[in-house]
C-alpha cells in the first residue's frame, strides 16, 4: 500500500501544477506577439498614412501661432491637434512628405506640464520639434527646440516638464524665428487625460 501524503500537500501540489500549467498557456500565447512584433509585417509593404491607427481626418485642427506676446502672429502653423493618448502615442508617425503641405506641422497637447521624449521609429519625414511649458491656458513658453530624423530611434526630449509640443517639417521652424523663451499660442482646450 502506498503511503497517503497529508490532504494540504496534495492540495499545495494541484495549486503549484495549476500555476505551472497557466503560467505555460500564457508564454505560449504570447509567443506569436512577440513573433510578430519582431517582423514588423510585410518589408515590402508601404508605411503610409494607411497605416494609422488615428486618421488625420479624424484630428482636429488649429491654427497654432509662434511669436512673442507684443507680436504673438509672427509664424502661424495649420495642425492637426493630438490631445487623446492614443493620438499623442501615434503623433507624426506613417505621415508622408507628400501628406504635408507647406505651413501644416501637428500639436501635442498634454492635459499639464509632464516630462516627455520622442522618437521618429515610424516617421516618414523629418522634423523640427518645438517643446513648451504651460505659461496659460493656450499659452506655451518655449523650452528646447530639437530635430528627429526619419527612423531615428534615439528620443529627443525637453529639459523640464512641458505641456505642448509642436512638430513641424524640417526647414519650415526658421520663418517663425522660434528660440527658447518664445511664446506659443495653442488655441485649444486642455485634455482630461
Amino acid at each position: 500500500m502506498k503511503p497517503r501524503l497529508p490532504r494540504h500537500h496534495n492540495r499545495t501540489f494541484r495549486l503549484s501544477l495549476q500555476q505551472r500549467w497557466a503560467g505555460a498557456f500564457a508564454l505560449l500565447a504570447l509567443v506569436p506577439l512577440v513573433l510578430g512584433g519582431c517582423g514588423g509585417g510585410d518589408d515590402n509593404e508601404p508605411l503610409n498614412t494607411s497605416s494609422r491607427s488615428n486618421s488625420l481626418s479624424s484630428l482636429f485642427r488649429a491654427t497654432v501661432s509662434v511669436g512673442s506676446s507684443s507680436f504673438p502672429d509672427t509664424a502661424k502653423y495649420d495642425c492637426w491637434v493630438a490631445s487623446r493618448p492614443s493620438q499623442r502615442d501615434e503623433g507624426f508617425s506613417y505621415i508622408s512628405s507628400s501628406e504635408i503641405p507647406a505651413g501644416r506641422g501637428m500639436v501635442v497637447v498634454y492635459p499639464q506640464n509632464r516630462t516627455v521624449a520622442f522618437a521618429g521609429r515610424n516617421t516618414l519625414v523629418d522634423l523640427e520639434v518645438v517643446f513648451a511649458e504651460s505659461v496659460g491656458e493656450g499659452v506655451g513658453r518655449i523650452t528646447d527646440i530639437g530635430t528627429i530624423s526619419a527612423f531615428q530611434r534615439t528620443p529627443v526630449g525637453a529639459s523640464k516638464p512641458v505641456k505642448y509640443v509642436l512638430f513641424v517639417p524640417s526647414g519650415d521652424l526658421a520663418r517663425s524665428n522660434a528660440a527658447v523663451g518664445t511664446l506659443l499660442f495653442v488655441p485649444v482646450t486642455t485634455p482630461r487625460n
